[in-house]
């Protein structure tokens, strides 16, 4: 750590992680909670949140320049680390291998991933004392270097093998169980001519599997052995990548909205949900109403991650609310195999499709986001195999994913009053707002915290300049005049037609059920009285109100008790 180009000795302990945290994820929101369960866990002191503040004053007297900003933010809810991406290691070592992944320059890969290899001077982490950044960040950073310090040497190998030797055997120590890293120990041996050393580095590496694992070398290092004990060609040898035979590194996430506000608490349980020390392969379920920002935070979530899977990012819509079919499970495995560089056969069944995706995925340490899902079927056809993590989103609460494959889910509901404001500010601009704030408050409230409906509305504001916000507040109070300022020519985006979707899927009884409860100006009933609004069995009411539940059409704040928003209701009644 350096402040004006000298060293900055930063006190050892919750001081020192604390740093660590935030440098992690710069320019990103380390929320409170988030800070304090990764400094303390489940033995978080009552005084916590003042004892992090005092950490983020002691850092801010060691870091701080004269008169200039602190690098050390209080923003809502937690804290950011304000750096340039130059300034933490950590961003410009993944900056420069995705950089090296993508040059066609002669050399350019290489000489990048001598760049960003150079960046690391000893293990990561190693002088941080914090369980939770060793269990949730450093595998992944650890698998980044490792991948990344194998492709430089399977690059570098053809230039100078002895050189490569040297590197490996001090890589084969450390890391022994790296079948990857023997093949090409014993590839640049064979390439020097020192084919006895190889068939004994074969030896210690079958030694070290059977007496670690009690298994035996895996089939590409078997074929190695028999072609040096052949006396094969040395350059004829296969020298892979410790992991991947594909080096390149899928990275397919759509871009974050830029007036993205709020959910950090949310954010703050995903970091838990997909923390890989939970499981082999943590499954997230993010759902909730039509409109909510679902997409948005998965994808804002897995930019700030991105550094935790080495694996990169695979993304892919499913189509489950969109006016259409959803996506066939077939089709969606061929887009998936297509993105990570595998050819698919035309007359591949799902089965076949199914276990060639768990193949190329195990171990990656990939994230799988699995958006707009219609059912929990659907969802459990494309899981990837082990040592990755899943984040699928969709209107339905998909409880069978949760109750057969493990899933966690978070329910994600309206934005609160003031993230609602921060959204609709970031749209419209901080001068216009600041001066009618109460008008903002109107806006807000009739929008019932949706964020597609704040940013339709946020978009007819900036399309009238000129009308004071309290007259538009004034004209939203009619239901009729809300329902014309929040439409859109764009079916994708216009919020009547997008809850419409939801509704297409229900069935008829549930249908009919929701269009009675939001013709009778109820906001809360309970089941019995459901029963009598519909002309139901109680059986039958019970069941249809389950279903409006699983939907997130209707919510079911405690038991026999179900409620029905204001925006909700007017957009059921335009159907």
């Amino acid at each position: 750590m350096e402040r004006e180009g000298r060293p900055v000795d930063v006190p050892s302990g919750r001081q020192r992680s604390l740093l660590a945290i935030l440098a992690l994820s710069p320019n990103l929101t380390a929320t409170t909670d988030t800070v304090i369960r990764r400094l303390w866990g489940a033995d978080a002191p009552p005084g916590a949140p003042t004892t992090v503040r005092g950490y983020v004053k002691r850092l801010r007297r060691l870091l701080d320049v004269d008169h200039a900003p602190s690098v050390i933010r209080t923003v809502a809810r937690g804290y950011q680390l304000d750096l340039a991406p130059d300034d933490v290691d950590v961003v410009r070592f993944t900056e420069l291998v995705r950089d090296a992944q993508t040059s066609d320059r002669p050399g350019g890969e290489s000489e990048l991933l001598r760049q960003a290899l150079s960046l690391w001077r000893g293990p990561a982490l190693s002088d941080v004392d914090c369980d939770a950044l060793h269990r949730e960040a450093l595998p992944a950073l650890r698998e980044q270097y490792l991948r990344s310090y194998g492709r430089f040497l399977e690059l570098e190998l053809p230039r100078r093998p002895e050189d490569v030797i040297t590197e490996l055997r001090g890589l084969v120590t450390e890391y022994p169980l790296r079948e990857g890293l023997w093949t090409q120990l014993i590839s640049a041996l064979h390439r020097c001519g020192r084919q006895a050393e190889a068939l004994a580095t074969y030896a210690d590496c079958r030694e070290v599997l059977a007496d670690e694992l009690g298994a035996e070398p895996g089939a590409t290092l078997r074929a190695l052995h028999q072609r040096v004990l052949n006396g094969d060609t040395a350059t004829d040898l296969i020298v892979p990548a410790p992991r991947q035979p594909d080096y390149r590194t899928p990275h397919q996430l759509p871009p974050v909205p830029q007036s993205f506000a709020g959910r950090a608490a949310e954010a703050g349980v995903l970091d838990r949900m997909l923390d890989h020390g939970r499981g082999d392969t943590p499954i997230a379920v993010v759902d909730g109403p039509a409109g909510v920002g679902k997409t948005a935070l998965a994808v804002h979530w897995a930019h700030r991650n991105r550094h935790r899977f080495p694996g990169g990012e695979i993304y892919i819509d499913l189509q489950g609310y969109s006016g259409g079919q959803p996506l066939a499970p077939t089709v969606a495995l061929r887009r998936l195999l297509n993105g990570l560089g595998e050819t698919t056969p035309p007359t591949a069944d799902l089965a076949t499709l199914a276990a060639a995706f768990r193949s190329v995925t195990t171990h990656r340490g990939a994230l799988i986001i699995l958006d707009n899902a219609k059912t929990s079927d659907q969802v459990r056809q494309l899981l990837p195999g082990a040592g990755n993590a899943v984040l699928t989103t969709s209107r339905s609460q998909l409880r069978g994913l949760v109750a057969r494959d493990g899933a966690s889910r978070l329910r994600l509901g309206q934005l609160d009053r003031a993230d609602s404001a921060e959204l609709l500010t970031r749209i419209v601009g901080e001068h216009r707002c600041g001066t009618e704030k109460n008008a903002v408050d109107e806006l807000v409230e009739h929008c019932g915290g949706l964020p597609l409906a704040l940013r339709l509305l946020g978009e007819y504001l900036t399309r009238h300049p000129d009308l004071p916000l309290q007259r538009i507040a004034a004209l939203l109070g009619n239901p009729v005049n809300r329902a014309g300022v929040l439409r859109s020519h764009e079916e994708s985006t216009d919020l009547a037609t997008v809850f419409s979707w939801s509704i297409q899927a229900l069935p008829g009884e549930a249908r009919r059920l929701l269009r009675l409860l939001a013709a009778s100006d109820v906001s809360e009933i309970e089941s019995e009285a459901a029963m009598h609004l519909a002309g139901m069995r109680h059986d039958d009411v019970l069941r249809w109100l389950d279903t409006l539940v699983e939907a997130n059409i209707v919510q079911q704040p405690a038991p026999d008790v179900y409620t029905l928003d204001a925006l909700t209701r007017t957009l059921t009644r335009m159907r």
